[in-house]
This record gives C-alpha cells, sequence and structure tokens, in this order.
C-alpha cells in the first residue's frame, strides 16, 4: 500500500524540496497538495472542494502541479510552456492562457486561492 502524503502549500520552497526528498524515501512520491478548501492529488489528476470532484487533464494537471511546486513564487511562463509543449511552446501560449483561465475558474468558490498574472513574467499561486 502506498499512501499518498499531504503537502500543504504555501511553505517555503526550501522545505518544500526537503519534505519531497523525505516523501520519497518513505515511499511517498505523490503529495497530495492542499490550496486553501481544495485537496488536489496530481496522481490522480483530481481537484477536489466544495463538495465536487474535477478530473482535471493531463495539461491541467501539470500545470496546477507546476503551480503547487512553487507556491507564493512565480513561475515564469516560459517554463510552464516548455515544460507542457516542449519546443513547440512558443505556438501554444494562447493554449496556456485557456488553462490558467480554466483553473482559475475551478479554484473561484475560494476568494483566498489566486492565481496572479506577473505581466511579462509568468504566474504565481496565492493561497
Amino acid at each position: 500500500l502506498n499512501a499518498a502524503a499531504t503537502v500543504p502549500v504555501g511553505i517555503p520552497a526550501r522545505f518544500e524540496q526537503n519534505d519531497f526528498e523525505t516523501m520519497e524515501k518513505n515511499n511517498h512520491p505523490n503529495p497530495v497538495f492542499h490550496i486553501g478548501q481544495y485537496v488536489f492529488d496530481p496522481a490522480k489528476n483530481e481537484l477536489q472542494g466544495s463538495g465536487e470532484v474535477v478530473q482535471l487533464n493531463k495539461k491541467e494537471n501539470a500545470i496546477l502541479h507546476a503551480l503547487c511546486m512553487q507556491c507564493g513564487n512565480v513561475i515564469e511562463r516560459s517554463q510552464l510552456l516548455e515544460e507542457n509543449w516542449g519546443d513547440n511552446g512558443i505556438i501554444y501560449s494562447r493554449s496556456l492562457d485557456t488553462y490558467i483561465t480554466t483553473l482559475r475558474k475551478y479554484l473561484k468558490k475560494d476568494p483566498s486561492i489566486q492565481i496572479v498574472t506577473i505581466k511579462g513574467v509568468g504566474y504565481k499561486l496565492v493561497c
């Protein structure tokens, strides 16, 4: 049995890295993130909250996971594009905007959570 570990979003990045290393050593490779009133399970592609379970598609899952891993810090747009679309990232720039808009809609019931656009740079998950 391989239970998922729980990681609160918003902890310092250095602590997150140490926490992930510990989880991997203890057979917990798939953390579950608490984002305000939501629970995000990247291994299941699920976002739970407000009595609903949203099944995320592959891109939504990858983008939300990247934002959670860098919670409170800016993640560059170019990094999200490269990680999700590879060398063709520039071609899919508007697709990233659409996925961010969709994630914002999923998280909108908790006003303490925001995916903030940092103009000309990227995005930041604030919660």
